[in-house]
């Protein structure tokens, strides 16, 4: 009879390890494959069903993710698909840019897009592991028109007054200028942001939105006014939505022009410091942010936004605005709670970047 070593059991938990892990990875690429065909990106839901399979031949993408295979990050398949449009977007990857329409590619081949992508990650392979240490940001434009038709029934609820907008995960604060936005017909005509056959459903109140105070809070916060900035949030935008590129370079043109404020800080720690003012509706305003926290933390919010709700008065009024995953995270549910009174209503239903928006609840 033989008895196995120390060493040889310790070399077998390591091989077991190290299987789970490419299983883990190999299962984040299908899941992002699933995501990324549901929100209508065929490029991306190829690429990232290839790098599954790839993962478990022990090919480039599984050697970019090796030093992380301890550790997965959340959305890794995001965060190297992030690094190689960064790659792409500094022209260090020709042969892959090729395939990128929003650099000019047209080349659609999805076999050679497939080897370029594999050539680039092995060409790149130490930039690319390190940016998997970084989480994605994005900060969507189109969501801008849920939040202008949000503000205009929270304002018609409480009383036409000035703004303060808080936005809680507001990545670059893009979204904190969404007033300077032209939605619809709604805000300055000669925005370089204009949102165009975005609202469908029952109508949404004609007001004025004056913002007197836009500020938000993220763990790490991107400067939209810097080429770096730009850089970072561009590089998460699919290649092929142009329309999407579109809004955001105008977004960008609007952000040099309005200042707006985004602390380094987490959700909770900033809630705390959060009060009504008086003569102005305080807004606090979120997007696609809720579904990466824990159970644990989504209570905790809900219990700080109510604290702060129960502070609101008739001449300092509250106001809790969101676009959230529903129950089928396909459709995102447009919600509205207003103090005084804490009434709670949804408004409408959304996609994932905003628009369109289906009104549904009658508030002209």
């Amino acid at each position: 009879m033989s008895v196995e070593g120390g060493d040889a059991r310790a070399a077998r938990r390591s091989r077991g390890s190290h299987d789970k892990a490419v299983l883990q990875l190999r299962d984040m690429f299908l899941r992002q494959e699933q995501a990324s065909a549901r929100m209508g990106a065929p490029m991306y839901a190829d690429l990232c069903k290839r790098s599954a399979a790839d993962v478990l031949a022990g090919g480039p993408v599984l050697r970019v993710a090796a030093a992380h295979l301890d550790a997965l990050p959340k959305l890794t398949p995001l965060r190297l698909l992030g690094g190689l449009h960064r790659v792409v977007l500094s022209g260090r990857a020709p042969e892959l840019a090729a395939y990128y329409p929003n650099v000019g590619g047209t080349a659609t081949d999805p076999n050679g897009r497939w080897s370029a992508f594999l050539a680039t990650c092995d060409r790149h392979r130490d930039e690319l592991s390190k940016t998997l240490d970084h989480p994605p940001q994005t900060n969507e434009v189109g969501r801008a028109a849920v939040l202008v038709g949000g503000l205009a029934v929270a304002l018609a609820a409480t009383g036409r007054r000035p703004v303060r907008l808080l936005e809680l995960g507001a990545s670059a604060g893009l979204n904190l200028r969404a007033d300077r936005f032209c939605v619809e017909d709604r805000g300055p005509p000669d925005s370089p942001v204009h949102l165009e056959h975005v609202w469908r459903g029952n109508v949404v109140p004609a007001v004025d939105i004056d913002v007197v105070e836009r500020r938000g809070c993220d763990l790490a916060p991107v400067d939209p006014t810097t080429p770096e900035g730009q850089l970072w949030l561009t590089s998460y935008v699919w290649p092929d939505d142009l329309a999407r590129h579109e809004r955001l370079r105008a977004a960008f043109a609007v952000a040099a022009a309005v200042p707006a404020v985004v602390d380094r800080a987490s959700v909770l720690d900033w809630l705390r410091d959060i009060t009504p003012a008086g003569g102005a509706l305080t807004v606090l305003w979120h997007s696609a942010v809720r579904l990466y926290l824990t159970t644990h933390e989504r209570a905790e919010w809900d219990r700080r936004v109510a604290a702060i709700g129960i502070q609101a008065r008739a001449e300092s009024p509250v106001a809790h605005l969101s676009l959230e995953p529903a129950d089928d995270v396909r459709a995102y549910a447009v919600r509205l709670t207003t103090w005084p009174g804490g009434m709670d209503r949804t408004l409408g239903t959304a996609g994932a970047h905003g628009i369109p928006v289906l009104w549904t609840l009658d508030a002209s």
